[in-house]
């Protein structure tokens, strides 16, 4: 109702200023009406233009249009000029109004870019400090991301300077996959290209290789990902990140050495600690009870070698039997050992590994082992048919002279009941049995096993099966 009551004043003001213009405006009726058509649409839009055209026009039909006062038309020069009018003065209307909104539209459109534009570039302040933080994080940890092109066999990367520190000054901003494996080690060439192979094969992989630099040998980690196919699904690109792994490298092998050096002195530690005994019971104890002392170090020593080679980071239980039983095994073909493959932990390790060693050894002074035929058979499974999961372990001997329960307890079958289920954390038990020695020991899984994750493969069956 504004822009009507706008349009009302506009018309009104026209009229008056012609009436009061009248004198001096002979034969030119509308000269004032034109710029209110113009002005009203112009302001308040085509439609209020229109009531000021309607206004205006009859108004001036009315006063200064054929005889005055009346709305007669007399004379065919009297319509001509009112259609005139109307035609001429709507037209100003409208076209007032579209200029209005055309000029708007372009004002609102300029607002749009500008705001565009500052979007736009608040965007590309952002991508551009996202971009300085993540080169100053790859320049940190020497590392530099690129994009391996398969169509153009060409590597594109990120970064000059780290890929310049990390591969030498001469690679530019995009390399030739030949030129980059001019770089790797000769001993490590063939291998890395059949490990690249097989990464954009399964779609994503981590490689490590040596490359030379200046004459220099370097060591580096590549991690990639395809992430471009064809309609077909052959790769197109790999994206992925190579940083410089030496540093790495080298604590490991350093870490390595120390291992071997600390392995190096206990095992020269036991040697004395054998030899101190040995020169102890030289006249003091029995050649019986010097070779039982001694069997029990070398046990100890054979269990500490099979955990170095794996950096005491659990060993498997067939190998802690074996280490423990090889001194035993010699013409002995009776001698079985199965079950799943499982990772022990190094602490109960080294006590089953002594616990199978005073088994062994008194297989071979009393049981299976003393005769020819007799036969030992070492088998596990996991139960996991009770609320926490047993790993239970069966020593078995069949084939030997019949034996009784001994009178007394001796040092091996203390160290079994007692030492090892302390130990462990369950149940050992040695039955002395007409056909042999049989032992028993079931624990918890988790205690012993280095991880909980049950093995998926099949066991051999309770100690009734043995």
């Amino acid at each position: 109702m504004k822009r009507y009551g706008g349009a009302v004043g506009i018309a009104a003001t026209a009229i008056l200023l012609r009436i009061a213009l009248d004198p001096f405006l002979e034969g030119v009726q509308f000269i004032t009406f034109f710029p209110a058509a113009a002005l009203a649409g112009h302001l308040y839009g085509r439609r209020a233009g229109m009531l000021a055209v309607l206004l205006c026009g009859f108004a001036g039909w009315y006063f200064f249009v054929g005889p005055h006062g009346s709305f007669l038309i007399r004379t065919a020069p009297q319509a001509v000029t009112l259609f005139l009018y109307f035609t001429i003065a709507s037209a100003l209307a409208v076209g007032s109004d579209m200029l209005r909104r055309g000029a708007e539209r372009e004002h609102l459109a300029k607002l749009a870019l500008e705001e565009q534009r500052d979007v736009a570039e608040e965007v590309k302040q952002r991508f551009r400090r996202s971009e300085a933080r993540l080169l100053l994080a790859q320049r940190a940890a020497r590392a530099v991301a690129w994009e391996w092109d398969f169509e153009t066999d060409s590597i594109r990367w990120s970064d000059l300077k780290t890929l310049h520190e990390l591969a030498g000054d001469d690679l530019d901003w995009v390399t030739g996959f030949e030129q980059w494996c001019s770089r790797i080690h000769p001993d490590d060439l063939d291998a890395h290209l059949k490990e690249a192979a097989a990464a954009v094969e399964a779609g994503r992989g981590i490689l490590e290789c040596r490359i030379i630099k200046d004459g220099e040998v370097r060591w580096i980690e590549a991690t990639g990902e395809v992430v471009e196919r064809a309609r077909d699904g052959s790769p197109l690109k790999m994206t992925g990140i190579t940083l410089d792994a030496t540093e790495r490298r080298l604590a490991q092998q350093h870490q390595q050495l120390l291992i071997n050096e600390l392995n190096h002195r206990v095992k020269n530690t036991l040697a004395v600690v054998q030899s101190l005994a040995r020169q102890t019971f030289k006249a003091a104890a029995t050649g019986e009870a010097r070779a039982a002392f001694e069997g029990r170090l070398q046990s100890l020593a054979r269990a500490h070698d099979a955990l170095t080679r794996r950096n005491w980071d659990g060993v498997s239980l067939a190998e802690v039997v074996g280490a423990a039983t090889s001194p035993f095994q010699s013409g002995a073909d009776g001698f079985a050992v199965d079950g799943p493959e499982l990772q022990i932990r190094s602490e109960p390790a080294i006590s089953l590994a002594m616990a199978f060693h005073e088994l062994a050894t008194n297989a071979a002074k009393y049981g299976a082992l003393s005769v020819p035929g007799g036969a030992v058979e070492v088998r596990w499974r996991v139960d996991e048919n009770v609320p926490e999961p047993l790993l239970k372990i069966r020593w078995r001997e069949s084939g030997g002279p019949a034996i009784a329960p001994p009178v007394r307890r001796g040092f091996g079958s203390r160290l079994l009941e007692r030492g090892l289920a302390t130990e462990l954390g369950g149940r050992v038990e040695v039955l002395f049995i007409p056909e042999g020695v049989s032992c028993e020991i079931d624990a918890p899984f988790t205690r012993l096993v280095r991880s909980d994750k049950m093995p998926g493969a099949s066991s051999a069956g309770e100690a009734g099966a043995l």
